[in-house]
């Protein structure tokens, strides 16, 4: 069994070490993988409203989600509704073990510091945590050459379920037809009577 680190694995029995950067930051990008150069251009804002739903059409912001960015202000105190002071939680740390996605006979020790448990631990921006997003958007513009200034975004769910609900959601309107393969994902079916 060996332990992850940031940049190097280290045999277990060893002094173990807290890895220095997000997990997610960690994934293999194999030196061989081409890079695209190519530019995409988008089309404006506006041509995609016709395609949201009626309901989607409606929706606003969460007034308190959009209090948000104001935390970050220096020197603001923040009394935000719903975020509990980091020293009150009951983890320093969280240790686990998972098989390697490279060798599956190789188990990793992972450990989560302190301060990222307590980023974790607590509500985070509506599109999802920075440093996980700067990872998804760099993972698109290695492999498929997406710059983030194009006109698109990444969207972070708390599950298959979650998104596909709510992608139906912004798009199809009661009574509309929807075309879905055969095998289909069971719950997918379910949706239309939500």
């Amino acid at each position: 069994m060996a332990q992850q680190n940031a940049s190097t694995v280290v045999p277990s029995g060893e002094t173990q070490k807290v890895l220095s950067k997000p997990w997610f930051s960690q994934t293999v990008i194999p030196s061989n993988a081409p890079i695209p150069q190519k530019s995409v251009e988008s089309l404006p804002e506006s041509y995609y409203t016709r395609f949201f739903s009626a309901i989607a059409l409606k929706r606003k912001p969460s007034a308190i989600r959009g209090l948000f960015p104001l935390e970050k202000t220096p020197g603001l105190i923040s009394l935000l509704a719903g975020k509990p002071n980091a020293a009150t939680f009951p983890f320093e740390s969280l240790t686990f073990k998972a098989r390697s996605p490279i060798n599956p006979d190789e188990v990793l020790e992972l450990t989560v510091p302190d301060a990222d448990l307590k980023q974790g631990l607590q509500y985070s921006d509506t599109a999802g945590m920075k440093p996980l997003l700067d990872w998804l958007f760099g993972l698109q513009e290695y492999f498929h050459g997406r710059k983030r200034e194009e006109g698109w975004r990444i969207s972070v769910g708390s599950g298959s379920q979650d998104l596909i609900y709510k992608a139906v959601n912004a798009l199809v309107n009661p009574g509309d037809p929807v075309l879905v393969e055969s095998p289909v994902y069971a719950w997918v079916l379910t949706i239309g009577y939500a």
